[in-house]
């Protein structure tokens, strides 16, 4: 379990630039579609270039798969796609640590993901979420009262709930389809489609169909040099690293319990994303409430580890 644990906070600190630098492209007037296309487009090109030059025989095998089940890539692709592109959005009216903190809404929404799946997670493990559900709450108070203008939050906190349902569905529609745990969704037998960079492409080449219609829909014109840049270290940082180390982690994860903890580990951008923008530009920074809720954040990651060894 602490193995776990451990691959899913490195994976969220990776995660942490995405909050920070689509939070830098949005001030710099980066329109939010060409922030989440090229973030998908970088991170298949890299893996792509690594796959050919370390183990070409391993991206011959990886799009095999993606013929065989494009289908299953393209639901996945798309609820990631459109997970990411909600979070781009929100960043446009909210500072990236607020809207990192609601994202970890995806915590209180794994369970009920889960559910949709067939599975439930044990009594003490929604506990665990609820701490942390509770730390996210007073955060959000805190912010109530600090100057925020309440449609910025609304604008910024809207999309990002739903966001944070969607991307959990996509982590868990992958897991089922390579494991073969569910009867509705197709089995993919190749082994290979376990190793988290190979799935980690083909989710992204999955993603293409959803970004390229959203950027005919709205139009964006050419992305600025600097949103150039800074979705190449996002897409290296979040999209690759972090993806790699996330996927591994709920690959090896095989309980409900398990699954839950590895997405409660996301809560931990939180503080990375505050030192961030603390770090590179003046923003909200919490206070009172702010730290006791990020407090009770972080003991409920704690508790999920501590206790899931005291009983196992």
């Amino acid at each position: 379990m602490v193995r776990l644990v451990t691959l899913g906070l490195v994976a969220a600190t990776f995660f942490s630039s995405t909050f920070i630098l689509n939070r830098l492209m949005s001030l710099e007037g980066g329109h939010w579609a060409w922030t989440s296309a090229l973030r998908w487009l970088y991170v298949a090109i890299y893996i792509t270039i690594w796959l050919l030059i370390n183990n070409i025989e391993k991206f011959i095998i990886a799009i095999r798969i993606f013929r065989k089940s494009w289908s299953v890539w393209f639901i996945s692709g798309t609820s990631y796609g459109i997970a990411y592109t909600l979070g781009c959005f929100s960043i446009l009216h909210a500072p990236g640590w607020i809207i990192a903190t609601v994202w970890q809404i995806t915590i209180v929404a794994t369970p009920a993901v889960l559910f949709f799946f067939g599975k439930r997670v044990p009594t003490r493990g929604i506990i665990f979420i609820t701490l942390i559900f509770l730390g996210i709450l007073l955060i959000q108070a805190e912010q109530m009262n600090s100057g925020v203008e309440l449609h910025e939050l609304v604008l910024g906190i809207i999309p990002i709930i739903l966001a944070s349902f969607l991307w959990p569905a996509g982590n868990q529609f992958v897991k089922e389809a390579t494991q073969g745990t569910h009867s509705r969704i197709q089995h993919i037998t190749d082994v290979i489609a376990k190793n988290a960079t190979v799935c980690t492409l083909l989710i992204s080449l999955g993603s293409i169909p959803f970004w390229s219609v959203l950027l005919v829909i709205t139009k964006p014109g050419l992305p600025t040099k600097g949103q150039l840049l800074n979705t190449a270290i996002v897409a290296i940082s979040s999209g690759v690293i972090g993806m790699i180390f996330f996927l591994k982690a709920r690959q090896l994860a095989k309980t409900p319990y398990q699954i839950a903890a590895v997405d409660a580990t996301q809560a931990w951008e939180i503080p990375c994303v505050i030192l961030g923008e603390m770090i590179l530009f003046s923003g909200i920074r919490p206070h009172f409430l702010g730290m006791v809720g990020i407090t009770l954040v972080m003991i409920g990651i704690i508790l999920y580890t501590i206790k899931y060894e005291v009983n196992h």
